[in-house]
């Protein structure tokens, strides 16, 4: 009786690690490997260890620290492993009382800078994979007018570029050795902005992949694309290194033959950014699907609209979330992008998430969707009256482009229900609804949730490190393309 093979086991960094989000897309990548992989002869267990952490961040490293406990080990830099926690710290944990938004001192993981790292550090660690999803600001449209040098001096990009160093260093010291074994990552996986293929940057990062063997795919994704309701464009790269590389014999500038293609005959196409996900087997690329899931699938149970009576709604966690009259009556108020627990899309959610109402992500009406709301002046869709199909609300609240719409300072009275209301039902989506739109496996209080915010961590916090974060399926896809790749090459 054959059984199965003993698990394959790679070790990986992760770069600019935020929250874990790159963490818990490889495990979810090899999961599903395991679950369901048909281009291989026999059935894959791949099993991913991490073995370092960076992020200059101590937020970000203190809500890692909570979620993941074997965080790494060994090597300058690499976050340690002490979950330890003051006796004070430990009262106040029993007593219900956060400490105020401020990680607690001993739970804090230490930061080290990026650009602090040195090429022997890499090469001890012996990581297979790097992921990482460098600093976007220098890439976003806000700054896409700047000159490549102002770009590639940007302090944000010091850190990535000296990453580029340490592969051509490492490069270098694998020629110059006699062990015949490459300290190189055999998979490089990365996230940005849409754009940043157009950079300075992302040119650098081609570059030296060329020079040092690897085959790279590129993809422009959304979560919208693989049924998630929810619109987060990003750039996705993934670079596999080829055994047979032999570094230095591709030039820059692409001279030679170069690395073979990343992805099977059929489906690579010489360069070009892909808008979807290859299937595995397949000679074509896979459809999207085509009917999302509502966003009533991801919203707190302890929230209204899914809670079931005033007894059971967190009428304090409520308070932190509501929208204030003051800031409805506000003209910024009219960009707000208003959606219902049966919209089967959201905008994507950034770090000024409750800081910005335009383009900062998604606000939630969870008043009654079966009454007759009054009129409204021109501008934002009328509810209409007597709404009782999910189609029927989703298009009440069908957003629309800033150049269909004219400024209606009341804009909010069409959601009004009678006369002497107060300014409609509308609240931010806490941080746990916003995480399980992005993919982190986080559950309500009857569920078993794999992913947390620590008790002090307060909305505004969470919404921040979300909007600096990845989703975790979509990537969990892009890391199953490279994991696969890499796989097949051994």
């Amino acid at each position: 009786m054959e059984t199965d093979p003993p698990p394959l086991r790679r070790r990986y960094i992760e770069f600019y690690s935020g929250i874990g989000g790159w963490s818990l897309a490889l495990d979810l990548a090899c999961r599903a490997i395991e679950r369901g992989d048909t281009t291989h002869p026999r059935r894959m267990r791949v099993e991913v260890q991490r073995v370092a952490s960076y992020d200059h961040s101590d937020l970000c490293n203190a809500v890692f620290a909570h979620n993941f406990i074997d965080v790494g080990a060994g090597g300058e830099g690499a976050m340690g492993t002490d979950k330890s926690v003051s006796r004070r710290e430990k009262r106040k944990r029993k007593r219900g009382q956060p400490p105020g938004g401020r990680p607690p001192q001993a739970t804090s993981l230490p930061s080290y800078p990026i650009e602090k790292l040195s090429r022997k550090v890499l090469a001890d660690l012996n990581a297979d994979i790097w992921v990482m999803s460098p600093p976007c600001q220098p890439h976003t449209r806000q700054h896409s007018n700047h000159a490549v040098e102002e770009e590639l001096s940007d302090p944000r990009s010091r850190s990535f570029l000296h990453l580029l160093g340490l592969l051509d260093e490492m490069a270098a010291e694998d020629a110059n050795g006699d062990s015949g074994s490459s300290s190189l990552p055999k998979l490089i996986l990365l996230e940005n902005v849409v754009g940043f293929e157009s950079s300075a940057s992302c040119a650098r990062y081609m570059s030296a992949l060329r020079r040092h063997g690897y085959s790279a795919e590129a993809f422009h994704l959304t979560p919208s694309h693989l049924g998630l309701p929810n619109d987060r464009p990003r750039y996705y790269s993934v670079a596999v290194r080829s055994l047979k590389a032999s570094d230095g014999g591709v030039s820059a500038e692409g001279g030679g033959t170069g690395p073979p293609p990343l992805l099977p005959a059929g489906i690579h196409d010489g360069g070009a950014i892909r808008t979807s996900i290859p299937s595995p087997g397949a000679s074509g690329l896979p459809s999207s699907s085509s009917y999302p899931p509502t966003i009533a699938s991801y919203l707190d149970a302890d929230l209204p609209p899914l809670a079931l009576g005033p007894d059971s709604v967190d009428q304090i966690k409520l308070g932190t979330l509501q929208i204030p009259k003051s800031t409805i009556a506000k003209s910024a108020s009219w960009c707000f992008d208003v959606i219902t627990k049966v919209a089967k899309r959201s905008a994507c959610f950034t770090s000024s998430y409750g800081r910005f109402a335009k383009g900062t992500g998604s606000v939630l009406y969870y008043g009654g969707v079966g009454a007759k709301p009054r009129s409204s002046g021109e501008g934002k869709k009328n509810v209409g009256s007597d709404l009782r199909s999910r189609d029927d609300v989703t298009q009440s609240f069908r957003l629309i482009a800033p150049s269909e719409r004219s400024f209606d300072a009341k804009w909010w009275e069409s959601l009004v229900l009678k006369d002497g209301d107060e300014p409609p039902l509308l609240r931010y989506l806490s941080g746990t609804e916003v995480a399980r739109l992005m993919g982190f496996p986080i559950g309500n209080k009857s569920e078993e949730a794999c992913f947390s915010f620590p008790d002090w961590c307060t909305q505004k916090q969470q919404w921040r490190l979300l909007g600096n974060s990845i989703n975790v399926v979509v990537s969990a896809e892009v890391a199953k393309i490279g994991i696969r790749a890499c796989l097949l090459e051994e």
